[in-house]
């Protein structure tokens, strides 16, 4: 019984090690998208169009509050 809570004790910390490895692996990047163009014009534009609808939704909650809308 106690070899078996070994084993399963030593899989499930492999298996969480694998783990760590592949999301430390991902999340170290430091954002450095300069060699891909789609990202690199992706986030702008899609950061661009954000602020865009930030201001129509401000503007029209003024619009709500002020009776005008």
């Amino acid at each position: 019984m106690n070899g078996k809570r070994q084993d399963e004790k030593a899989e499930s910390d492999r298996i969480l090690g694998q783990v760590n490895s592949q999301v430390g692996a991902s999340a170290s990047r430091k954002g450095d998208d300069s060699d891909d163009w789609a990202e690199y014009w992706g986030r702008r534009v899609g950061r661009t169009l954000g602020i865009i609808f930030l201001f129509v939704v401000i503007y029209w909650l003024y619009e709500l509050v002020t009776g005008r809308g």
